[in-house]
């Protein structure tokens, strides 16, 4: 659009609105012009539209006037109308592309209530800790839940959430936890966390967790498979079967807070 000397954001997204071969609309803003425009045609759009708002701070508003003579405008301001519009916000451009993905693959979560099962400890704490920073919710486990898995998993599991099926956890025991986690109503989003360890086997649990998925559909399923190597045939399974795979926690709970608040 260059310096939009001849066309403005919300003939863009009108434009979108109505093109069949357009399902999220994602845009990046330095500014808005025709300000009132905008607001009048996002308040009738029914597609899903992420902004990535850039010149934030008082260096990079003045790099976007020096580069097309726009003025950014307070990010308050925008924010705020963000908000009013139910507009997504991205705060970076791989961030924008992961909410078009989740978006395409799922719709709006409803509910904040997370179930994390974990093979390392340290993992299931961060996660817990990105998730309240993010207004994520970590729910007990139910007693009748709890006694399922003191069935299968070892005395020193964690009997709490985040589920810490331990460092020795090889796929039958995540897919037994998968199992007893099946069709239950206190959580809302499964994340489960792996990291490579000696008895782990990354392909077979992503298996499980597509399995579980699959059967679960009412839920919001997401991985953080921990590694390189060792975890890239896992990963790409879970791609290839529309679960987000995170490389770390806190990307996980800054981008669902973004969905689901």
């Amino acid at each position: 659009m260059g310096n939009m000397l001849n066309t403005y954001f919300y003939e863009i997204v009108q434009f979108l609105e109505e093109d069949e071969d357009t399902d999220i609309i994602c845009l990046y803003v330095e500014g808005l012009k025709k300000g009132k425009e905008f607001i009048r045609v996002m308040k009738h759009v029914k597609k899903p539209v992420i902004i990535l708002k850039a010149g934030n701070t008082k260096s990079g508003s003045k790099a976007i006037n020096s580069h097309t003579g726009s003025l950014a405008g307070s990010s308050r301001v925008y924010k705020g109308v963000f908000r009013q519009l139910r507009v997504f916000s991205a705060d970076n451009i791989s961030e924008m592309f992961s909410l078009a993905h989740l978006l395409m693959v799922n719709k709006k979560s409803e509910g904040n209530n997370v179930c994390i099962v974990t093979n390392a400890g340290g993992g299931g704490v961060l996660a817990t800790d990105a998730c309240e920073t993010n207004g994520l919710n970590i729910p007990a486990i139910p007693l009748i839940v709890r006694k399922e898995l003191d069935k299968f998993l070892p005395d020193s599991w964690s009997r709490n959430n985040p589920v810490d099926v331990l460092g020795d956890a090889d796929s039958t025991r995540y897919s037994n936890v998968f199992k007893a986690l099946n069709n239950k109503n206190f959580y809302n989003i499964l994340l489960c966390i792996l990291t490579p360890q000696g008895m782990t086997e990354p392909l077979k649990t992503a298996e499980a967790l597509v399995n579980f998925a699959k059967k679960n559909k009412d839920k919001r399923v997401f991985a953080c498979f921990m590694g390189e190597r060792s975890v890239k045939e896992a990963r790409e399974c879970l791609h290839k079967n529309n679960i987000l795979n995170f490389k770390e926690p806190y990307d996980f709970a800054r981008l669902i807070s973004k969905m689901v608040n």
